[in-house]
């Protein structure tokens, strides 16, 4: 038990079902040995944050490679400002060599949303997101965490964080 637990016995219901989504999370990726994390197509700033803070949380905790793809184009000129800001990389996802890769994660999208590019033949093994599910979602995603009363997806990744106790740097 990560010391940032405590006793779980003493944790309230919906504390518990926090720690509890973390370590599962932590359990699914940690026989893994790189990560690409996808966003929308178009990604905003909840996108490219999730997908940054996801990177963290599993550099720090499992020490796993982790490349974010770029499907589309950052559109807007403050989310340009804010890539250049915090010097996010992104890769452009035509132009990588997915065998690379032995684990996909999708933030603040999901399969089947029609402005989320997944390559063809890749099994997505994380998806975390605040938005209602499209219609006939299967959940078969070995970890899927969607919580629609959350505002944002930063916010669950944030929560992935400070329950794994990863400090956050102020970029």
């Amino acid at each position: 038990m990560d010391a940032a637990e405590g006793d779980i016995r003493t944790q309230s219901p919906i504390r518990t079902q926090s720690l509890a989504r973390t370590q599962a999370l932590l359990d699914r990726l940690r026989p893994c040995k790189r990560l690409l994390v996808l966003t929308h197509t178009n990604p905003d700033p909840d996108s490219m944050a999730s997908a940054m803070g996801l990177r963290l949380l599993v550099d720090r905790k499992l020490g796993l490679p982790t490349d974010i793809a770029l499907s589309g184009r950052v559109m807007r000129a403050e989310n340009r400002e804010l890539v250049r800001a915090v010097d996010l990389r992104m890769l452009p996802q035509d132009s990588l060599d997915l065998s690379r890769y032995d684990a996909f994660a999708v933030v603040d999208t999901q399969p089947g949303f029609g402005h989320t590019r997944i390559p063809k033949g890749v099994e997505i093994d994380v998806v975390i997101d605040h938005h209602e599910p499209p219609p006939n979602n299967g959940h078969n995603v070995p970890h899927f965490d969607v919580r629609t009363d959350v505002g944002a997806t930063s916010t669950m990744v944030t929560d992935y964080l400070m329950n794994a106790g990863v400090e956050v740097t102020p970029d």
